[in-house]
């Protein structure tokens, strides 16, 4: 009877699905600062043993490094500048957003390596240009959390 009872609360639980995602932003950076980008992301990557994924394409920037594991993505994404709302005259600046999302529970060994490496790192390298977490320009959409419940 209790083996049943422990089946009945386990398997809907195991069926659950979860994702979270840590963004962090750079704002005003130059063409050197991509760069630095690029190696930080390159090197927490091999710190949490993400591999790299060939290709990287963003809709809305230029992809400047992207790092993927089945269920742990970490990617940087340089905007230039573009102008989001025409008959409001907002504008993006230029900065560089990185973004470390997870989609798995309990979070991937990956995920939690790469969450605590990032933020120093970027830190030390950015100083007063680094926001985490960025703040939100006008227009744009806030961060979500969801969980699904199969």
């Amino acid at each position: 009877m209790r083996v049943l009872f422990l089946l009945t609360i386990i398997v809907p639980l195991s069926a659950c699905s979860f994702y979270e995602r840590q963004e962090y932003r750079v704002v005003s950076p130059a063409r050197a600062d991509v760069t630095r980008v690029r190696e930080i992301l390159r090197d927490v990557a091999a710190q949490a043993r993400i591999p790299k994924n060939v290709g990287g394409y963003h809709s809305d920037g230029e992809m400047i490094g992207w790092y993927n594991q089945r269920n742990v993505d970490l990617h940087a994404t340089w905007h230039r500048g573009v102008q989001i709302d025409r008959r409001q005259n907002i504008q993006r600046p230029w900065q560089i957003d990185i973004e470390l999302s997870r989609s798995d529970w309990p979070s991937p060994l990956a995920f939690r390596r790469a969450n605590r490496l990032l933020t120093p790192a970027l830190s030390s390298a950015f100083g007063r240009r680094f926001e985490h977490p960025p703040r939100a320009l006008p227009g744009e959409a806030t961060a979500e959390r969801i969980i699904t419940v199969y």
